[in-house]
């Protein structure tokens, strides 16, 4: 009797063992293939209105501006809540043009250390040594080697810009300029026949906003000169500003001053 009842403990012990190692199995199955709850490398580049339409799945909350800028730079926050997790996204309300994003330790967790941090990026898709972003750790205050949350911010990007002017081989003056935030960071005027262009290779700030400007009107000579020269009736140039291989801005003279321009 002693015996059957020692075989019976025997095989609940196993039985018991068995369970709690398949249930260890499958969790630790799931962690391994649970991927990132936002995918934030995929949303750089886009606007608030297409990094709400890429997080159609996430529910939405709007954050009113909060007054610490005005105008077209003015700040506001949309909060995107999905999975446990809300991703903050800041962007300037007159362009719409994403300038951070952040994400916060849960509540019940408070904070990660540093040495889990690659753990809690994996949970944006983010990597501490990708060069299309950076990120700041907000630090925890009441531990040492530990955060709450982060910041992403997108590191300046690369473009490719064209000046052209085409058309009518008439004199003609052209002015270019290249403008951050109100200030010049290259103008230039020339005096040529069309076909006419200039390649730049310009480095944009993340956090500004560049203005590409071309401008062209035919150059008949000096006001009231007697000798200024007819303009041609069949004048007319397309000026063209190009950005990565893609026509941005676009305008056509027949003759008098005219201008486009273009925002990166």
């Amino acid at each position: 009797m002693v015996f059957q009842h020692r075989r019976v403990a025997t095989f609940f012990i196993q039985l018991t063992i068995a369970v709690l190692l398949t249930l260890c199995s499958l969790g630790c199955h799931r962690r391994g293939t649970t991927g990132p709850i936002f995918d934030v490398p995929s949303l750089l580049g886009k606007n608030i209105d297409e990094v709400t339409a890429a997080l159609h799945g996430a529910t939405v909350t709007d954050v009113a501006p909060n007054g610490q800028s005005s105008g077209d730079n003015q700040l506001a926050q949309r909060d995107f809540h999905k999975g446990g997790q809300t991703l903050h996204v800041t962007y300037k309300t007159g362009s719409k043009k994403v300038t951070e994003f952040a994400m916060e330790v849960d509540a019940k967790t408070g904070s990660v250390k540093d040495d889990d941090k690659a753990t809690f990026l994996s949970l944006a898709n983010l990597k501490a040594d990708d060069a299309r972003y950076s990120i700041e750790l907000t630090e925890d205050p009441n531990k040492v080697f530990a955060f709450t949350g982060i910041k992403v911010t997108p590191n300046p990007v690369s473009h490719h810009v064209v000046f052209s002017v085409t058309g009518t081989e008439f004199m003609t003056t052209m002015t270019y300029a290249l403008r951050t935030n109100g200030s010049d960071v290259k103008t230039e005027t020339v005096q040529n026949l069309p076909p006419w262009k200039v390649e730049s290779d310009v480095t944009v700030a993340a956090a500004d906003d560049t203005t590409l400007s071309l401008g062209a009107m035919p150059y008949t000579g000096e006001a009231f000169s007697p000798n200024r020269i007819p303009l041609p009736a069949d004048y007319k140039v397309t000026l063209q500003i190009i950005v990565d291989g893609k026509v941005r801005g676009e305008a056509t003279s027949t003759g008098f001053a005219t201008n486009c321009a273009a925002q990166l």
